[in-house]
């Protein structure tokens, strides 16, 4: 349904114009930090774009989110500025008693910052997830990243280079082939896959000095892994990742993602990321290998999360056992709601 709420006379009202220190220039950007990323998000799922404080972030008819479907909003100045904070989480506390919202979540990296701060943002740290983005500081030459690995990784890497794989890497062309992998992916995992409009709104809309890349591994001929990337300022970020069959048999995600890192590298990126995961999940430990750096990410809540669809743990053992087809042509409709 179209969005009524008539919110963005309300958050104009409690704006200080220039209240935040936005950075300089694209040197401090993270890719959430893309002008028409916001938008891309609101039209892909018919929700609305709104501002808080001079932050984009999507309103979904019932909460405010920022941002839905990725691990972190735009940057700006919430990790070094507490002021900023405390007039943000001030605003966001408003909107849930004045307007009525079923709930407020914000998402930004570097939850240390908060540590010591006013009893407002304690009170909303109460939503604080255990989650982190893994980010590996890249060097001008792949040449350096290389040396510094272990001898079991570049093994791994090594022993993959010389299967039959076949990397590659483009933009739309590749989405359709992307789409098998990851879905079936997502099934195996219990939980519904996004849906291929999003990501072609992605692709064409990101727009330079952003981008948006599709990578596909290849055995044989037969896809069998693929991801997403998404570069803008300092990061070139791993955001969708996803192999099958004998690609975790012979090490084909150690190839892809060394293909992507090394592509990183080219470009000019600072910082890689590998995405986010659980602290101390196998997929965590994926990541630390490569001498990535975890960066904690605050969730935070108003009012504070209790429950919610992400909690559900039963629902993945019922999503596993529901016909393949079927999970895919009903997950199309209900992805949007699992952020």
């Amino acid at each position: 349904m179209n969005c009524s709420c008539g919110i963005d006379g309300y958050l104009q009202q409690g704006e200080r114009a220039g209240h935040f220190e936005r950075g300089n220039g694209l040197k401090r950007g993270l890719i959430t930090d893309h002008p028409d990323l916001p938008t891309i998000i609101a039209t892909s799922f018919g929700w609305k774009r709104v501002k808080v404080c001079g932050f984009s972030a999507i309103c979904t008819g019932r909460s405010i989110v920022s941002l839905p479907h990725f691990s972190y909003g735009s940057f700006g100045a919430l990790s070094e500025d507490a002021r900023s904070r405390e007039y943000l989480f001030t605003n966001l506390s408003k909107l849930h008693f004045v307007k009525g919202f079923y709930g407020i979540e914000w998402r930004y990296p570097e939850v240390g910052a908060m540590i010591g701060g006013s009893d407002t943002e304690k009170e909303v740290l109460k939503g604080a997830v255990n989650k982190v983005v893994s980010w590996l500081k890249l060097p001008e030459q792949n040449e350096a990243l290389w040396r510094g690995f272990s001898s079991n990784l570049r093994r791994k890497i090594g022993k993959a280079s010389r299967h039959r794989y076949e990397v590659l890497v483009g933009g739309e062309e590749f989405l359709s082939a992307f789409m098998k992998v990851y879905e079936r992916r997502m099934y195996e995992m219990g939980s519904a896959s996004l849906t291929p409009v999003f990501f072609r709104n992605l692709i064409r809309q990101y727009k330079a000095p952003g981008r948006v890349d599709v990578w596909i591994l290849k055995e044989e001929g037969v896809v069998v892994g693929g991801g997403i990337n998404i570069g803008y300022g300092l990061l070139y970020e791993n955001c969708w990742f996803a192999t099958v069959g004998s690609a975790r048999d012979h090490y084909g995600s150690y190839l892809l993602q060394w293909h992507m890192i090394s592509h990183a590298i080219e470009l000019g990126y600072t910082l890689y990321s590998f995405g986010r995961s659980t602290k101390g999940s196998g997929v965590h430990r994926f990541k630390l290998q490569w001498g990535a750096e975890d960066v904690a990410l605050s969730w935070v809540s108003w009012p504070e999360v209790k429950g919610g669809i992400r909690s559900q743990k039963w629902l993945s053992w019922v999503w596993r056992h529901v016909p393949y087809r079927l999970a895919v042509y009903v997950g199309r409709s209900i992805a949007k709601w699992i952020y």
